[in-house]
């Protein structure tokens, strides 16, 4: 019981923590978009799924655990802010002028004649995603998967993120299926919490 008290106290505080530090982080990234893109643009393929997720009627299942405590449920598409629930990967959009120049880029074909496309920051202190890999469809170059990590830190605490996407090439659009995250997250002076996220895309409702 105590225990449990404990992990809600430190995740409360946590939460609130991220809540500071993400509205001044976003109001600094939303001045801090470049007019011209560098590199791929991660935005427009999400914020077009928002767009066809709200108006479709899907059946979804998330999983939440926090070290050995699991949750899972299905709901509606319908009952989901998808805008909140995609904020998260939207930090991985590096087209920002603070890190212009900043990424090597390797594009490599693989196995089943996909293309890999990685970015690899040279100086990692100066982002908050020092690596980012995309897969692309042979054919038509249509986003198939997103993989990057994402750091959040200060003097308060650490939050450590990878973060892996995957779509349904179709029609010359990436339909997303699926999402994991999963990390560490730190508040100084307290335990170190391991967290998994995911998010499936299980049907259309008919």
């Amino acid at each position: 019981m105590k225990q449990n008290m404990k992990k809600t106290f430190l995740l409360s505080i946590l939460g609130g923590a991220l809540a500071l530090f993400s509205c001044s982080e976003k109001e600094s990234i939303n001045e801090d978009i470049t007019e011209e893109l560098v590199y791929f643009d991660i935005k427009s393929t999400i914020f077009s799924e928002i767009n066809r997720l709200e108006q479709l009627d899907q059946l979804i299942e998330k999983t939440n655990r926090i070290q050995e405590e699991l949750s899972k449920n299905e709901i509606q598409s319908s009952e989901i802010k998808w805008d909140k629930e995609f904020q998260i990967i939207l930090e991985l959009d590096i087209n920002k002028s603070a890190y212009r120049d900043l990424y090597e880029i390797d594009t490599t074909k693989l196995d089943n004649g996909d293309y890999l496309v990685s970015y690899t920051a040279t100086e990692e202190k100066y982002t908050q995603v020092p690596s980012l890999k995309l897969v692309f469809h042979q054919e038509d170059w249509t986003l198939k998967q997103l993989q990057g990590r994402f750091l959040e830190r200060n003097y308060l605490y650490l939050v450590d993120r990878n973060i892996y996407v995957k779509f349904t090439p179709k029609d010359g659009k990436s339909l997303f299926e699926a999402y994991q995250i999963s990390g560490i997250q730190k508040l100084w002076f307290f335990k170190e919490l391991e967290f998994e996220n995911t998010l499936v895309v299980q049907s259309e409702s008919k």
